[in-house]
């Protein structure tokens, strides 16, 4: 199915679009995402505790 063409071409019925994130979130929880699970699991998995704190300083290079 092509998503982009279906969204293109959406008429729309009210004057606000409420979008699903690709987990099945309507909530921005990415930051907690990122602080609480992906971060300190990726230092485990590839063991970068050494550099941890770079790591951590990185993700917020990333915020608005």
């Amino acid at each position: 199915m092509d998503y982009q063409r279906s969204l293109k071409i959406l008429n729309p019925g009210h004057e606000f679009f409420i979008g699903i994130d690709s987990d099945g979130c309507v909530f921005d929880s990415m930051e907690v995402k990122q602080k609480e699970f992906f971060i300190p699991n990726a230092l485990k998995y590839f063991d970068l505790y050494a550099i941890s704190k770079i790591f951590r300083l990185s993700r917020t290079l990333n915020q608005p």
